[in-house]
């Protein structure tokens, strides 16, 4: 069953409809505030016209009630009243606060009416920013000029009470006439007229304007309960399409999705009849599908993908069921660890299909030459375990046999004949362990020693293979912070020349140790680091701190020397080390001829042309190359021929019974003499004796260090070595 296109675009149309109502009822419902709230906006602008207008008629009236009750009273405190009146109304004084609410003559002696705070804004130009029409502004000022214009009759009153002296009832009676009289009330009725005028007109403009922005507020109110009316619709048909889409409701989908997620794929998840075109149609055959993943991944759970094999979860269950059975019976078991010899050589040349088809063919010899309660199961790459129940060790000596020589014949595999051998370690219930972790670590150690020791055998697990794993163990731990915490030191060996007895060079040896193990032994711990992935660190910085004390005597006034270093395997592979050097020998400042680089025959030999390549790269940047340790590898003349170096170190092996016995005598004067033949020059190692050293210089080698001369020593103690080498050191 195909997912219906259909029902996907409908629901997303639903959708799109959904959100655009209720964009459009969004827009219309602010419309709609909008629109109220000008409504207030008008209504207040219509009251503000009102009280600019009320303030020139209540400042006109309070003027009058305080020139008159002046005149009555002849009281400084109404003419001074009356005076604030006029400049608050012209700006010359704040605006009091509530002003609409202020009684004048209702203040007693010695009140302060509170203040606005901010300028003082005459009442004019308060009316011309309250955005009246021209005609109305108009009305407010010649209403404004009236007003003016009659303070100089009240100011004529007022003069005429202050001349007299004293104030007659005569005089007072004339003042009060002047405010009484036809032509003072007419005057107050011109003031009076244009604010009427005014109101009535600012009130049929204010109520019009009120009731346009009503109306149009009340189409909004229609369009909004409208819209969500169609909104309701449209959700009524995404509920509908949706429904569809899912084929049941939101909680069934989500207690069958519930349950998928839990991993229970049993139970069939049921489609209503013309929903199998749905989520939960969908949801269905993903259930079946999944159940027959679920029934896959059961047997994967079980069992290697490659061979067919047990894995080892499966072999830790047998395991655990033939140690009870064991248990009960005082019995044993055994459990081989079993590794191919050089398989990923198989891999790195021929592929790995190659080497999966050879993986295929070695399970099944494997498991028709056990017995069919034994247990055989593959570990990944080219490992794997076997469990032997009721076997003991001679037994078990027996069936290892039986294994390697089922694993020896030959193998047609495509067009290749290849030939395998392998390693086998072995590890015994109850005396190495009762439980799968201890006897498959045992049998592994057991194996690494079978692999040291040759391969192509077996090798049951020991209490000194214990010893030595833990050793190893507790070795890569502490050596992972032995630089950091400052327990390497490097130490120089002088190397001097046979002929003059000059001091030629000096041999970089690295040093460690330890604040609890004590001095540890580089051919102990050099293996430890090449293993767990340190040596490149540590051999950058034995070759970078060796490089610089070169530099240091060289500028301190000693005698050109050559430094040597030695590189490990893994340094000498690594495709950064010509780039690496270089780049420490330009950082110290140290011409590339003062540097030798020290190679062990194994490594040159493990593999020639790669060799020769990085040998040519290091010769092209000027520095020296030296086969270390000469005489106990497998050198090929042809390919030492090759080589790029200059020089062969006779190993100390060699040298120790030089004297005494005739192979090494042998041994030793070959080398020397095939040395020169290729034009290359000799150094001998490990040189102790006189003895030695007259054999040596009578064969013709040319360089040689020993403890003879001096051990090694620190960079101080060498130093001054060379200043003086008759006085002993170190």
């Amino acid at each position: 069953m195909k997912p219906d296109g259909q029902h996907l675009p409908r629901v997303a149309r639903a959708l799109s409809l959904n959100l655009a109502a209720l964009l459009v009822i969004a827009v219309a419902f602010a419309a709609y505030v909008l629109a109220e709230k000008q409504i207030d906006r008008a209504n207040e602008a219509r009251l503000q016209s009102f009280l600019l207008a009320d303030e020139l008629r209540q400042s006109s009236d309070d003027l009058t009630r305080m020139v008159r009750t002046y005149v009555a009273t002849s009281d400084p405190h109404y003419k001074q009243q009356y005076e604030d009146v006029l400049a608050i109304r012209d700006g010359k004084l704040p605006r009091p606060l509530h002003y609409q609410n202020v009684y004048w003559d209702l203040i007693l002696p010695g009140q302060l009416r509170p203040r606005a705070t901010g300028p003082a804004v005459s009442l004019l130009q308060r009316m011309r920013q309250a955005g009246f029409t021209a005609e109305e502004l108009a009305l407010l000022e010649q209403a404004k000029a009236h007003s003016d214009a009659l303070t100089r009759t009240e100011y004529a009153a007022m003069s005429l009470i202050e001349t007299a002296a004293p104030v007659t009832g005569a005089v007072r009676n004339r003042a009060t006439l002047m405010l009484h009289d036809t032509a003072y009330h007419q005057a107050k009725r011109a003031i009076m007229q244009p604010i009427n005028t005014f109101d009535s007109r600012v009130e049929t403009r204010t109520q019009a304007a009120v009731e346009q922005r009503a109306r149009i507020a009340m189409l909004l109110r229609v369009l909004f309960v409208a819209l969500c009316i169609v909104l309701l619709f449209t959700l009524w048909r995404a509920y509908r399409n949706l429904n569809t889409t899912l084929g049941g409701s939101a909680n069934q989908l989500f207690e069958r999705i519930a349950r998928l997620g839990r991993g229970d794929f049993s139970a069939a998840i049921p489609v209503t009849p013309g929903m199998e075109n749905s989520v939960m149609g969908w949801l269905s055959e993903t259930q079946i599908k999944l159940s027959h993943i679920e029934a896959e991944r059961q047997k994967l759970a079980h069992f290697d993908v490659l061979t067919g094999l047990p894995n080892r979860a499966q072999l830790s269950e047998h395991l655990q069921f033939a140690i009870h059975v064991a248990k009960r019976h005082s019995g044993h078991l055994a459990l081989m660890f079993i590794d191919i010899d050089h398989f990923k050589d198989i891999n790195d040349t021929l592929g790995h299909r190659v080497g999966d088809v050879l993986l295929i063919e070695l399970s099944q010899r494997l498991r028709q030459a056990l017995r069919e309660e034994d247990i055989i199961s593959r570990q990944g790459g080219d490992e794997f375990i076997v469990m032997l129940p009721d076997l003991d060790e001679r037994s078990a000596s027996l069936v290892a046999q039986k294994l390697l020589a089922a694993m020896s014949g030959s193998y047609g595999i495509e067009h290749h004949d290849l030939s395998v051998t392998a390693s086998i370690g072995i590890a015994l219930y109850p005396a190495d362990g009762e439980d799968l972790e201890s006897l498959s670590k045992k049998a592994d150690t057991a194996m690494y020693r079978a692999k040291q020791e040759g391969r192509n055998g077996y090798r049951f697990f020991t209490a000194e293979m214990q010893a030595r794993s833990a050793r190893h163990l507790q070795l890569g731990n502490a050596l992972r912070h032995a630089l950091e915490r400052n327990e390497l030191s490097i130490q120089y060996q002088p190397q001097l020349a046979l002929g003059d007895g000059r001091i030629v060079g000096a041999e970089a040896l690295l040093r460690w140790r330890h604040p609890e193990l004590g001095p540890v032994s580089p051919a102990e711990f050099i293996p430890v680091a090449e293993d767990n992935g340190l040596i490149l660190l540590i051999g950058e910085w034995v070759l970078r701190r060796a490089v610089e004390q070169a530099k240091i005597w060289l500028t301190s006034g000693l005698p050109p020397l050559v430094m040597a270093v030695n590189l490990s395997a893994v340094q000498f592979r690594h495709p950064a080390l010509p780039d690496l050097v270089t780049r420490i020998l330009d950082e110290a400042g140290l011409p590339p001829e003062y540097l030798e680089l020290e190679l062990t025959e194994g490594v040159a030999m493990h593999d020639p042309q790669g060799a020769i390549a990085v040998m040519n790269k290091l010769h092209d940047r000027g520095v020296r190359m030296s086969i270390d340790d000469f005489g106990t590898g497998y050198s090929s003349l042809g390919y030492l021929k090759k080589f790029n170096v200059y020089k062969l170190k006779i190993d100390q092996s060699f040298v120790r019974d030089i004297r005494t016995d005739p192979e090494d005598k042998a041994i030793v004067s070959a080398i020397i003499q095939m040395a020169k033949s290729l034009g290359l020059a000799t150094i001998a190692e490990g040189v102790e004796t006189e003895g030695q050293l007259a054999f040596l210089r009578e064969q013709g080698c040319d360089e040689v260090q020993g403890y003879y001369y001096s051990k090694p020593l620190t960079a101080d103690a060498f130093a001054r070595y060379v200043k003086n080498p008759d006085v002993p050191h170190g």
